[in-house]
């Protein structure tokens, strides 16, 4: 998109479709790599899953509202945050521990996972965490 009107940025647009009543535009928002953090850390609380997802897995997310998300009740936004980089090592660790084996298979995927964390998920009970980690080394 090309913005005609030279007074108006990328961020102001984004700034008036954060409060949009569709959850598929305010999701769009979130996975915009020129969205500031400030209004990640405004749409990591959104009622919507599929917003919270969107903010997950975008790497202008600051660590700490990826700390907050890794606490979600939904998997999928778990997952998420264990895939994106900008995480810190210990909502890592938490995530490489939780009880739904999906989320601990995306740990492996982060590039910024540690080599403990993998030998730990290495020796996890559930075959497809097993296999997240042999398809990362």
């Amino acid at each position: 998109m090309k913005i005609t009107n030279p007074k108006i940025t990328y961020e102001e647009l984004l700034t008036r479709l954060v409060d949009d009543e569709d959850e598929r535009v305010r999701a769009s928002v979130a996975t915009s790599s020129k969205i500031s953090p400030q209004i990640l850390s405004k749409l990591a609380k959104d009622k919507s899953t599929l917003v919270r997802t969107a903010v997950a897995g975008n790497p202008n997310t600051l660590p700490e509202d990826l700390a907050c998300l890794s606490e979600d009740d939904g998997w999928y936004v778990k997952e998420a945050v264990a895939k994106n980089p900008s995480i810190w090592i210990s909502t890592m660790e938490k995530l490489a521990s939780d009880k739904k084996p999906s989320v601990r298979a995306a740990v492996p995927y982060n590039p910024n996972v540690t080599d403990k964390i993998m030998k730990e998920l290495s020796e996890d009970e559930v075959y497809f965490v097993r296999k997240a980690v042999a398809d990362n080394l």
